[in-house]
């Protein structure tokens, strides 16, 4: 520990955030291999009263307005 003696607060405290972000990614892809092989999925129904695409409600012009005046 003869390493941390001679550095500034700042150093220590990169040094502690890279090693708290490899440590989360360490434990990410340990919870990837252990959970992310399930064999349920959820099911979507798709909806069939809208194309897709479609808006919900039409739009006139923005000038629908100025003809009549």
């Amino acid at each position: 520990m003869e390493f941390i003696d001679g550095a500034t607060h700042d150093e220590i405290a990169v040094v502690a955030c890279v090693a708290a972000m490899v440590g989360s990614m360490g434990l990410m892809l340990l919870s990837g291999a252990v959970f992310g092989t399930s064999h349920t999925r959820s099911r979507v129904v798709p909806r069939t009263d809208r194309v897709r695409g479609e808006v919900s409600r039409k739009v006139g012009p923005k000038t629908a307005g100025r003809d009549v005046a």
